[in-house]
């Protein structure tokens, strides 16, 4: 029993010096970066004009620059439905949408996009499908 005190306190203790040190470790970095979607539109040709003619979104890749340097800072790929998000330190960059090999469509111009902390900066990447 004796044995078993002991072992609690020390556990006690060892807890409360575990949870003083977390808690004065500082604040953590607050989170930053670049959230957004990417669509391509039109859809459909002009011919169609009962039909409304809807953006769709569109997966790709998009590489982000610092605006200063012109290096890599990250590359996202978007998900199925077009959306993205990725952290990113407070500063300016440049967000340049991977275009195709070939020179036909679909194309997008790349952004300019300022990061500040603690906050996402959001975008819309439009590509252009070509379809007229």
């Amino acid at each position: 029993m004796i044995f078993f005190k002991k072992a609690l306190r020390w556990s006690l203790a060892a807890g409360a010096m575990l949870l003083l040190a977390v808690s004065c470790s500082g604040d953590p970095p607050t989170a930053s970066g670049i959230e957004g979607v990417v669509i391509i539109q039109p859809t459909c040709p002009e011919a169609q004009n009962s039909d409304p003619c809807e953006s769709a979104p569109f997966k790709t890749t998009l590489i982000i620059r610092e605006l200063e340097s012109g290096d890599e800072a990250a590359t996202v790929q978007t998900a199925e439905d077009g959306t993205f998000r990725i952290a990113l330190p407070p500063g300016a960059y440049i967000v340049e949408p991977v275009e195709p090999e070939s020179f036909v469509a679909p194309f997008a111009d790349p952004q300019i996009v300022t990061v500040h902390e603690g906050e996402y900066s959001a975008i819309e990447v439009v590509y252009d499908s070509g379809v007229r």
